[in-house]
């Protein structure tokens, strides 16, 4: 086969490349290098470790071989203490195109400027993306074009494609908290710039994105605003127990133009559903989203307080087409949204 151009400078293959491993490869390249990955499986015991710190218009690419779908397999999602995944500790990395399945999570973010593009991130035992700032504020994630599905949940016949009645959960998880896309301030550095949209987020028994400040609930006390500036964009939701939810120390999100459609999710721990679920959100908007449901029990909204609904949030021009009119306001159950949810 021909190399298209922007030729490669290094090129993992089975056979035939410069590396048979994307490890390998990483390892021998320089910022502002770019890598192609050739169809094939390419199974790991261990972390891939993206860990050089590189610069704006330098960034080092690992991208699939033009019109091809290679595909990392993590043979024991729990070896080594749950290490094996994609892990990004450097800067201005970038995983374009590259399919990533049966791994502890899909890719772990802990560095700012990184890149995650038109992957496969499937059948993960936990998370499917998950950004943790590990040692100061993280920012300039960029997560696109991606197809996210069914992480918690076992790869099994039809579980791959995403069929929900079909889908068995890793043992002894809880699915509720496995999350496709994770925003989490746990070590409370604080996330400050991220951008996920144009992605497909699909059959899943927890979150599509959750984002979790810890400001009060039942983790630690941040400062104020522990996540901020996040976008949400585009995307294309369906299959899952819960839309989007943040929780606690988030401000400045931008939740637009998202196409959800939650009628049916693969078995879960969840005891309720719901497209957002807000715990003190500040300054931020939900606007132009599309929100389809014909289960009853799948809820527009849950305020948890009276704080995240106004003022300073702006939740309006979406449109709800609904099989309830049951909702949340200031952790009180209401079933008057058709027409009271704009005076409330």
């Amino acid at each position: 086969t021909p190399t298209p151009t922007p030729s490669p400078d290094a090129v993992v293959a089975p056979s035939g490349g410069t590396h048979t491993t994307i490890a390998a490869a990483y390892a021998a390249t320089s910022c502002g290098d770019l890598i192609w990955v050739r169809d094939g499986t390419y199974n790991i015991t261990d972390v891939i470790n993206l860990s050089k710190t590189c610069t704006l218009g330098n960034e080092i690419t690992i991208q699939n071989y033009p019109s091809e779908s290679p595909k990392i397999v993590c043979t024991d999602p729990a070896a080594g203490g749950g290490a094996d995944r994609v892990e990004m500790n450097g800067q201005y990395n970038v995983w374009d195109g590259i399919e990533v399945t049966g791994c502890w999570d899909g890719v772990k973010i802990y560095n700012s400027n990184n890149k995650v593009l038109n992957s496969k991130i499937h059948n993960n035992m936990y998370t499917g993306i998950v950004v943790v700032p590990l040692n100061g504020v993280v920012g300039g994630i960029e997560l696109a074009g991606n197809t996210i599905e069914v992480n918690g949940y076992v790869e099994s016949g039809s579980c791959t494609v995403g069929v929900a009645t079909s889908c068995t959960g890793y043992s002894g998880l809880s699915q509720k908290n496995v999350q496709q896309i994770y925003l989490s301030n746990t070590t409370c550095n604080n996330i400050d710039g991220v951008t996920i949209r144009e992605n497909t987020i699909r059959n899943y028994g927890g979150r599509a994105v959750q984002m979790n400040g810890t400001q009060g609930g039942d983790g630690p006390t941040c400062q104020d605003d522990g996540i901020k500036n996040v976008t949400i964009e585009d995307n294309v939701i369906s299959g899952g127990s819960w839309g989007i939810s943040a929780f606690y120390g988030i401000s400045g999100i931008q939740i637009l133009n998202n196409q959800m459609t939650l009628n049916s999710w693969p078995t879960t721990n969840d005891s309720d559903h719901t497209f957002f679920g807000f715990w003190q959100l500040a300054n931020s908007e939900v606007k132009g989203n599309t929100l389809v449901s014909s289960s009853s029990s799948m809820r527009p909204v849950f305020f948890f307080d009276s704080v995240s609904g106004c003022p300073e949030n702006d939740i309006n021009l979406n449109e709800w087409r609904l099989n309830t009119t049951d909702w949340m306001w200031n952790e009180s159950t209401r079933n008057d949204f058709n027409t009271q949810v704009t005076s409330v």
